[in-house]
């Protein structure tokens, strides 16, 4: 099982425990039983993907797995570098197969063995202190800690996430950082300590782009930070005003009608599923111009929606009313025309 994956070349992160138990014989038998008798590499056609992503016994499915705790298994701390599986809650294994399937170069096995080796990441500024923020060693996929309320509030909206994400950009127009893998692990460590992490993978909006300046957006009128930022930090609204000089992002009309529909689309289904406080990802890239070409360096700006398991709860509703403006909600929260 775990000779799938490559031996580990970097100190053992939690995401190295999220791939063994995504090829445990638990979640591959209900990736199977999902597919048919069939592995998830061996649906070719499109259409049956799409149909396994949308399909509900498979985006409402969850395996639990438990490992001995008294008696470690020496595979798995081989395949996870030392620390000791205990426990993991793989949420929806078929239809996030059959998504990565779907988006991810070298398809599902690929991204697991991707999963398997990460380092810890220093998004410029980006991230909550204290929780785990990793990138894979082929700069591919981000691993994030989030809540517990944020990690279940995936599995109860799946449906609507699959729903959406199969559509696009074919039929809708998108820019939502895709969440490839939602997975629970609790280890030992070195340390002995064990806790559980609950963990999302998402896609690098960056992959492939030499990234100068990255800029968290939410809109919002007050301040979000009051330092500019080295080259490379994360910047919020203020900032980014401030560094253009209180201009706008100028935008060709194609790319600004682009970016509208798909920032649209997005929104309106975050709307749909109670979500708020998510953020608008822009990264840019200056590139030289061609040497037969004369002029400044060109900016190319990278777009993606991100963050976005934060529901509107009866918590967020009193806030709202207590702090007037601090929580919008998800209705007021979107784009609007």
């Amino acid at each position: 099982m775990s000779a799938e994956l490559p031996p580990l070349t970097v100190a053992p992160t939690a995401s190295a425990v999220a791939a063994y138990a995504m090829l445990s014989p638990q979640v591959v038998e209900e990736v199977t039983r999902a597919c048919g008798a069939a592995h998830v590499n061996e649906l070719e056609a499109a259409g049956a993907l799409t149909a396994l992503m949308r399909s509900g016994d498979a985006w409402l499915s969850k395996v639990e797995i438990k490992w001995d705790a008294d008696t470690p298994d020496a595979e798995a701390l081989r395949a996870c570098g030392g620390l000791q599986p205990l426990r993991a809650t793989v949420l929806a294994p078929a239809a996030f197969a059959a998504l990565r399937q779907t988006f991810c170069e070298g398809g599902d096995r690929a991204f697991v063995r991707a999963l398997a080796q990460s380092v810890p990441w220093e998004s410029g500024g980006g991230g909550k202190s204290g929780s785990l923020f990793c990138k894979t060693l082929d700069d591919r996929f981000l691993i994030k800690q989030v809540h517990r309320s944020e990690f279940w509030s995936l599995h109860e909206h799946c449906r609507a996430y699959f729903n959406f994400v199969s559509q696009t950009p074919a039929v809708l127009p998108s820019v939502l950082v895709k969440i490839l893998g939602a997975v629970m692990v609790e280890y030992r460590g070195p340390d002995g300590d064990k806790k559980p992490q609950f963990l999302l993978v998402q896609e690098n909006l960056f992959y492939g782009h030499t990234i100068t300046r990255m800029c968290d957006l939410k809109g919002a009128q007050r301040t979000r930070g009051d330092a500019d930022g080295d080259e490379g930090a994360t910047v919020l609204d203020e900032n980014l005003f401030r560094f253009n000089d209180g201009f706008p992002l100028l935008l060709s009309e194609v790319a600004k009608q682009q970016v509208l529909r798909a920032v649209w689309n997005d929104t309106l289904f975050l709307s749909s599923i109670n979500v708020m406080d998510y953020s608008l990802l822009v990264g840019m890239e200056q590139r030289a111009p061609a040497e037969v070409a004369e002029g400044e360096n060109e900016w190319t700006l990278v777009v993606g929606v991100i963050d976005y398991c934060r529901q509107y709860t009866w918590k967020e509703e009193a806030e709202t009313r207590v702090k007037r403006g601090t929580v919008i909600p998800p209705k007021q929260y979107k784009v609007h025309p």
